[in-house]
């Protein structure tokens, strides 16, 4: 586990255990049944703080996790707990933030793939129907090589495009695929769902999240070898 407490990480061993292990009664289950609905609902109340709705318009990951801890700190659960809740919403945010960028570009790279024969209305994943079949190839092979510049380069360009209105020395086909790659992307674009039926949630097994008034750590951790398997 990532907790402990100065020198105890040298004489103790937290780890995690199997609910599985042991005998967990109904009343125990309920309160990790608890623990668990006060977690989601403060991940869920984290993620609505700093959801990004268009990362074009920046997702600085400093200035995300500050407004976290400002949430962290408001909130009631015990604080180990708020913090892993602060830990996973801000994994999901980053992780969520950075696939939004690197779809654009992706989609950007293979702007010429054409769909298969099947498909009798789309002739490409992502040219615009209505300029399908005006678009040309010199210009398809020009937005891929845009495609190999540095990422922060292609960012620069998509937010010019769309969201400045403007063309960038691209023609009109060209900037219409741009907009039609970032409308794709943003369409699968959601706030992260932690309610969700199957939704995991990490309750670390440290003392520090056991409330008792000994101050004796030996007598708060909890041992492997006292759990029989």
């Amino acid at each position: 586990m990532a907790y402990g407490n100065g020198n105890s990480r040298d004489t103790h061993e937290s780890r995690a255990i199997p609910l599985a292990v042991g005998n967990i009664t109904s009343f125990k289950r309920g309160e990790l049944a608890t623990l668990r609905s006060a977690c989601i609902q403060l991940r869920t109340d984290m993620v609505k703080a700093v959801f990004v709705a268009e990362p074009l318009r920046g997702c600085d990951r400093v200035k995300i996790d500050k407004n976290l801890q400002k949430v962290q700190s408001q909130s009631e659960l015990n604080s180990i707990y708020a913090q892993c809740c602060r830990i996973s919403v801000l994994s999901a945010i980053n992780e969520q933030n950075s696939r939004y960028l690197k779809n654009l570009v992706g989609r950007l790279k293979n702007v010429s793939d054409r769909v298969p024969q099947a498909d009798s209305e789309r002739k490409y994943f992502y040219v615009p129907v209505p300029i399908q079949d005006a678009i040309t190839q010199d210009e398809l092979a020009g937005l891929e090589k845009l495609g190999t510049q540095k990422f922060s380069k292609i960012i620069a360009l998509f937010a010019s495009v769309v969201l400045n209105k403007r063309n960038c020395k691209l023609t009109s086909n060209q900037a219409d695929t741009i907009r039609e790659i970032h409308r794709q992307v943003q369409a699968k674009h959601e706030i992260p769902d932690f309610n969700k039926p199957d939704s995991i949630v990490s309750l670390p097994l440290h003392y520090q999240c056991l409330p008792t008034a000994d101050r004796n750590i030996s007598k708060r951790t909890l041992r492997t070898r006292e759990i029989s398997p």
